[in-house]
């Protein structure tokens, strides 16, 4: 346990990037659907990249040590562009609304007004509940200059934006660390409920969002019906098909409760952090965007 007041204010802000984020705190191992990046060409053995040479003088590593991830098929390939607008996807889909919003409507030139079903409660509770949580990459392999960088996706991009719209985000050590607060049947109920959904069937976010919607509807649960929320993990695979995919397609008006244009805007612009390219360490102030 870390005593959050008694450290500095570089590493409290680091934490939540580090170990996820959740607009309810409470409710942060319970079960709910979850999206999970996956990847099918994910070699079996692979280990990570052993004596990578900095431009930097080495820094020696601090007290913290990384928990291995949950899932290694999560493990992500590609070049710095390619990782980043993937982790800006992501990112957006943590930002929108579970169900459809009502559009704006040109006779009255109103602001849109969203479904109200999901409401639980009041306050981060209800906005929670909106929104999709989304699984962050086990790590990185990023190929740059001829070389392979493994790298931990909290080293690479600058989780800033998510934090401060609170998107709901777990770390990739999530399902390890709900174990230890979660009855055995609730675990087991909720890791064995899988559904993989390839991102090679869709041309644009917003035809993905459409699909998940419908796709999950029956596991948000429903305060009319008395329904509860269920877990479910979802496998995204296929995802360098999104490569193509504009950011900007996403109407502004999809986004959960809570969530401001400006929020939305700083979502789609995620950098990446700076010394992504160094060995794997926790300097204080990390990360600083590029």
């Amino acid at each position: 346990m870390h005593h959050m007041t008694a450290i500095s204010y570089q590493m409290r802000n680091f934490w939540p990037k580090e170990r996820g984020w959740y607009a309810n705190v409470d409710g942060y191992h319970s079960p709910r659907p979850l999206l999970v990046p996956w990847n099918e060409t994910y070699e079996h053995g692979l280990f990570p990249v052993k004596n990578y040479t900095s431009s930097d003088p080495a820094i020696p590593r601090t007290f913290y040590t990384r928990d291995e991830p949950d899932f290694y098929e999560s493990t992500l390939t590609g070049t710095p562009d390619e990782l980043l607008h993937y982790g800006r996807l992501l990112q957006l889909l943590g930002a929108v609304s579970v169900r459809d919003v009502e559009p704006l409507t040109a006779s009255t030139g109103l602001e849109p007004v969203e479904v109200d079903n999901a409401r639980v409660g009041d306050g981060d509770e209800a906005r929670s509940s909106e929104k999709f949580a989304v699984k962050l990459p086990g790590r990185l392999r990023i190929d740059h200059n001829g070389k392979t960088i493994e790298q931990e996706t909290t080293r690479f991009i600058d989780l800033d934006a998510v934090v401060r719209a609170s998107v709901d985000i777990v770390e990739p050590a999530f399902f390890k660390h709900a174990a230890r607060r979660l009855s055995a049947s609730e675990h087991k109920a909720w890791t064995s409920t899988r559904l993989r959904v390839s991102l090679a069937d869709f041309d644009s976010l917003p035809s993905l969002v459409t699909h998940l919607r419908n796709l999950l509807e029956p596991y948000f649960g429903s305060p009319s019906t008395g329904s509860q929320v269920r877990g479910i993990v979802v496998e995204l695979s296929h995802w360098k098909s999104t490569l193509s995919w504009t950011l900007d397609a996403l109407d502004a008006n999809e986004r959960a409760r809570g969530l401001s244009l400006h929020d939305v805007d700083a979502l789609r612009s995620t950098k990446r952090c700076q010394g992504w390219d160094r060995l794997v360490k926790l300097p204080l102030g990390w990360c600083n965007p590029e």
